[in-house]
């Protein structure tokens, strides 16, 4: 490399010399790490962005279909409790004729048993169709807006790929930009759309929930918020492992990519130093390692 950028060899001779000195050499071809301690270290250095910086790139258009998704969300959330209430309803009335049957009042019974029960599959038909509307509206609004952002991040990613200087392309493994242009923008796609609207589902669903619980039954309520905070605590904890898996996984998957598109750039090399079988080891192991840090 000279000064300007200018390359003075062809990288296709570069990488016929590095896989011939490693085909030369088994065993430093099997101590290669695809990520060495210096990119494991910057990649555990990487420190999470908040909340509203994932939202950077939306414009005034995702901005108003994630406020709808919001809206939609909390409705979906607080109708998921009603239709339990209205279930309970139900029962009740099923229990209700059960007692009065014993009393022989069967006509008494039979009429109180089919004006109640029509009474309440009435309103579990009508919460239905709502419910279908509200979560057809969430997923429609969260989704185009995720999309719209997803396009926009990818199209500013690679841009920025093609304003880096050529030296810096030596220092990064081209198939591994490929793997994260395409596996770490969907990943942001999936935490920005769908999903961020079903924890205020949830949130709003727990509320309505909550309410509905100190309305029939405060004693009640108050026996089953005993067990929340460990609940809270257990998501805590499966959420911080899980973030540390996903990283983990993310880093792998980009490792194997840089593995195949180093292969596959240069399979006349390959085939003519006989290493299809060591190629094919280097990914597995990639690929294996991925798949146990998931299992667990």
């Amino acid at each position: 490399m000279v000064e300007g950028g200018i390359e003075t060899t062809a990288s296709s001779d570069k990488l016929e010399t590095v896989l011939s000195r490693s085909y030369e050499s088994p065993k430093e071809l099997d101590d290669i790490d695809v990520l060495d301690n210096s990119d494991e270290k910057q990649a555990s250095s990487v420190k999470p962005v908040s909340i509203p910086s994932l939202f950077q790139f939306a414009t005034k258009l995702d901005i108003m279909l994630n406020l709808a998704g919001f809206l939609f969300s909390c409705a979906t959330g607080a109708v998921m409790p009603v239709m339990t209430y209205v279930l309970s309803g139900m029962l009740s009335v099923v229990a209700r004729y059960e007692t009065q049957l014993s009393k022989e009042n069967l006509d008494e019974a039979n009429h109180y048993l089919d004006s109640k029960i029509r009474y309440y599959c009435l309103w579990i038909f009508i919460l239905g169709i709502i419910m279908w509307v509200l979560a057809f509206c969430l997923n429609a609004c969260w989704a185009i807006a995720a999309e719209n952002q997803g396009l926009r991040v990818r199209k500013l990613y690679y841009e920025s790929i093609m304003r880096q200087n050529v030296g810096w392309f030596d220092t990064i493994k081209t198939g591994e930009l490929t793997t994260r242009i395409t596996n770490d923008v969907n990943l942001f796609q999936d935490g920005i759309g769908e999903k961020f609207g079903f924890v205020f589902m949830n949130i709003a669903g727990f509320i309505t929930a909550l309410v509905i619980a100190f309305v029939k039954g405060w004693k009640l309520a108050f026996i089953c918020l005993c067990v929340v905070p460990f609940i809270i605590a257990a998501g805590g904890l499966l959420e911080a492992g899980v973030s540390r898996m996903f990283i983990f996984v993310q880093e792998r998957t980009a490792a194997a990519g840089a593995i195949v598109e180093e292969a596959v750039s240069g399979i006349r090399t390959v085939m003519a130093f006989n290493g299809q079988a060591r190629e094919i080891k280097r990914y597995d192991d990639i690929i294996n390692e991925s798949y146990r840090q998931s299992v667990k």
